[in-house]
């Protein structure tokens, strides 16, 4: 019994603790203060009736000891030998109370072990059954556990060849990688070699040109020649050639034929064949001896060597410069190609990281940049493809403005995610957006992107309520002013609803009802113990 009432007593402790502590309305407040008026009005006529009070209580206690001192010292010892027989009657009455509730208790505790004990085997049949269907579970569930074993061993093995495949497969990947990569180094120099080809064979057609344009400029000047001149050259041509031998002069002959007719028209390649260098040489020769003969301006050749030589210092400067270029254009094959490894490795992460962002911004929906020309990304650029929820692939430019939002701001976050930035500056991003994906857009930016701060431009409350500092804009007087807030320090309480105002109106009102009145000052301690004496 004891350690009941002791449960009661901390429930009870515990139900005080829990118990609100009652407010008080405009009408309780009212009334308590007329009461406070009234204890005011009444505390005079208190005092008055205390002070007869202690009067009439001075002679009450002197008729007392008069009446107690008449019967002298034998009426004290019988009247406290009687008092002492009450006593020893009181404590036999509580005894005996004792003993009859002891033994109502017995039997009712008895009752109670009788009741728990059949509850007990109750409770162990109900043990017993719920023990032999759990081992027929349990039994069930080793065979079960048996196949699942089983089953894993060969998932095991299975993801073991896999493994190896898989293996194999990364080899062959990486070898093609290799080989790919070797190509590529190839035709890079293959190309440059190309483009060397290329200018010689430029260079060589524009020497073929530039003699060709000789040719002509030579051809124009022999039809300006006087003919009588070329006559006598020739006569003197004729009697020197009638010294020599018959083979000579046919030699001659030949030599000069074709001379003739490469002045007018082109040789081809079978006549060129026929041509003898030593002929030309010797012809040459002739030709310069003739020159002099003819006393033709000398100071050209000075003027030619002069030229030649200068020809020859920037010729040694031109194979520095030449150099020099073709340095710096391995340079740049090499800068270009890291570029392009560098681009393609970033390319494929914020792809990647694209359809991630795209996908849980949209709950459902894909993206994906691709390549224009694979073999060359800078020339053609890159194709910002997007899927929304429940629709089909389209460009970028084809969506509307809130889709737009959403496919930028997932390309944002991936270039975030990639190489971050530590400052953002937007402007009403969430215009075009509806409640939903505004609340998706700040609790990402402000859960996902610690790592940089956002400036935002926002008269959306699911954005601003989520910013660690508030910035307001406002005019008056024509001129600008702002204010910052700090959300953080303010509590915001949420809205009680309609059930837990009736909730909070009753309990109210219980509170009120059932909360005792103030107690009112009672008489003194004399007073009280005065009304005690004469109740016995």
């Amino acid at each position: 019994d004891v350690k009941s009432l002791q449960k009661q007593l901390e429930a009870y402790d515990t139900r005080l603790k829990s118990m609100k502590v009652p407010t008080l309305n405009s009408q309780d407040k009212s009334k308590l203060k007329e009461l406070e008026k009234l204890i005011n009005s009444r505390s005079g006529e208190l005092g008055d009736i205390q002070a007869k009070h202690h009067a009439v209580e001075e002679e009450v206690r002197e008729l007392h000891n008069q009446i107690m001192n008449i019967g002298g010292e034998e009426l004290r010892q019988a009247k406290a030998k009687v008092e002492e027989a009450t006593k020893k009657c009181e404590d036999m009455r509580r005894n005996i109370k004792k003993s009859y509730l002891d033994a109502d208790n017995m039997v009712k505790n008895s009752k109670k072990a009788e009741a728990n004990a059949k509850r007990a085997t109750e409770e162990r049949a109900g043990a017993e059954k719920t023990l032999a269907n759990l081992k027929k579970e349990h039994a069930a569930l080793d065979d079960k556990a048996e196949v699942v074993l089983n089953s894993y061993n060969q998932l095991q093995k299975t993801l073991a060849q896999k493994d190896q495949l898989l293996g194999q497969l990364k080899e062959q990947r990486d070898k093609i990688i290799q080989e790919a990569s070797a190509a590529k180094s190839q035709e890079v120099d293959l190309v440059n070699e190309m483009e060397e080809k290329q200018r010689t064979l430029k260079e060589l057609y524009g020497r073929i040109t530039a003699w060709g344009n000789k040719l002509q400029e030579a051809r124009k000047e022999y039809k300006q020649l006087p003919l009588d001149f070329l006559s006598e050259l020739r006569s003197t041509q004729a009697a020197i050639a009638a010294t020599e031998t018959e083979a000579v002069v046919q030699a001659n002959d030949m030599g000069q034929e074709l001379a003739r007719r490469a002045i007018h028209t082109d040789l081809s390649e079978t006549e060129l064949k026929r041509v003898v260098r030593a002929d030309c040489d010797a012809r040459m020769l002739q030709l310069e001896a003739n020159v002099k003969n003819l006393k033709p301006n000398l100071s050209s050749i000075e003027e030619f060597r002069r030229a030649d030589a200068e020809h020859r210092s920037r010729l040694s400067d031109y194979e520095v410069v030449h150099s020099q270029r073709e340095e710096a254009r391995r340079k740049l094959e090499a800068l270009r190609q890291a570029r392009l490894e560098e681009f393609m490795d970033g390319f494929s992460v914020i792809s990647m990281k694209l359809k991630e962002m795209y996908q849980m911004i949209t709950l459902g929906g894909d993206a994906e940049l691709e390549l224009v020309d694979t073999l060359d990304p800078f020339s053609e650029g890159i194709n910002f493809s997007v899927r929304p929820p429940k629709k089909s692939w389209k460009q970028i430019t084809n969506l509307s403005g809130g889709e737009k939002t959403l496919a930028s701001l997932s390309l944002v976050f991936a270039l975030h995610h990639y190489k971050p930035t530590p400052l953002y500056f937007m402007d009403e991003i969430d215009a075009a957006l509806d409640f939903r994906n505004v609340s998706i857009i700040a609790n990402y930016i402000k859960e996902r992107t610690k790592n940089a701060q956002f400036i935002v431009i926002s008269l959306r409350n699911h954005m601003f309520e989520l910013a660690d500092l508030l910035v307001g804009i406002y005019k008056t007087q024509d001129v600008s002013k702002s204010v910052a807030i700090n959300p953080s320090a303010f509590e915001v309480k949420k809205p009680p609803t309609l059930q837990d105002k009736d909730f909070n109106r009753d309990g109210a009102e219980r509170a009120i009802s059932k909360r005792p009145l103030a107690p009112i000052e009672g008489p003194p301690a004399a007073a009280r113990r005065m009304v005690g004496d004469e109740a016995h």
